[in-house]
């Protein structure tokens, strides 16, 4: 990361991320999970934790970074990310007015 030039704050919220995403997979190693486990993290973190859309495009940002620089598997996980987050957000709007 330091050689993108992310800011010591940036790399931190990042590296957080990666490890948050891990322990919610049962410290699974990033290589062996795919498009499924990413999109339930952020699924999880939408709905059942209720997470600011700013702060899941933070969360995105770190795992695409994983994805995209150490693990090489980014155009399947982008597409499932936005995906995902565009999902969440309907049915956050649609829980909304439920109430």
């Amino acid at each position: 990361m330091r050689l993108k030039h992310f800011s010591p704050r940036t790399e931190e919220a990042y590296v957080s991320w990666v490890r948050r995403f891990v322990r919610f997979h049962g410290l699974r190693h990033p290589r062996e999970m795919g498009e499924a486990e990413v999109a339930r993290f952020l699924t999880h973190l939408a709905v059942k934790r209720q997470v600011a859309a700013s702060t899941r495009g933070q969360a995105l940002a770190a795992l695409l970074l994983l994805y995209r620089d150490v693990v090489g598997r980014f155009r399947r996980i982008l597409a499932t990310l936005l995906l995902c987050l565009y999902s969440c957000e309907v049915d956050r709007h649609a829980h909304r007015h439920d109430d």
